[in-house]
């Protein structure tokens, strides 16, 4: 059977002009079997998609606050602090407060700077020589950095009198007053 169908194409001649059209056509329509576009938009997807994560991740994880120091005296204030111990947002709960945050420029700066230049910001200081008391109280859910916050601010306030350091987290409460 096969050398029938053999014996039945051998007969069958074509020009050559013929077979380079017919060639051309092929190649044209099936793209020579070749793929090399689409190899380089899914390289170039592939890393978009990697420095999208990567962008998102980072602002995630930079942005978003583990530990919050609550300052009470009467200008009440709340400084977010990230897990690079960092200064990521600061929220006023009244007008002496903004005040307060608005002659400070401590956003993005080590929360211990932070606490630093509050605690000996002359209103601050001029309240608790007049008899205030200052509460901090710093509130995160791990409880590493937490502690670690807390023990950096304690040695903040170790020379003020009149505060009262608080430190809340998920397991039972420490209260400490100096």
């Amino acid at each position: 059977m096969d050398e029938r169908i053999k014996e039945a194409f051998e007969q069958v001649r074509a020009e050559s002009g013929l077979k380079d059209k017919t060639k051309a056509y092929v190649s044209r329509k099936t793209g020579s079997y070749r793929r090399a576009g689409t190899a380089k938009y899914k390289v170039l997807a592939s890393a978009f998609a990697c420095v999208a994560l990567l962008l998102f991740g980072g602002y995630w994880l930079y942005f978003t606050p583990t530990v919050e120091i609550s300052i009470d005296v009467n200008p009440s204030i709340e400084l977010g602090v990230n897990r690079f111990n960092r200064i990521v947002s600061l929220e006023s709960y009244n007008e002496d407060g903004q005040a307060l945050l608005d002659s400070l420029d401590i956003r993005f700066t080590e929360y211990s700077d932070a606490v630093t230049q509050i605690i000996e910001s002359e209103d601050i200081t001029s309240l608790l020589s007049n008899g205030e008391i200052m509460t901090i109280a710093v509130i995160g859910e791990d409880s590493t950095q937490s502690k670690e916050v807390l023990a950096t601010v304690q040695s903040c306030t170790s020379g003020k009198s009149n505060t009262c350091l608080l430190y809340t987290s998920p397991s039972p409460r420490d209260v400490e007053e100096s």
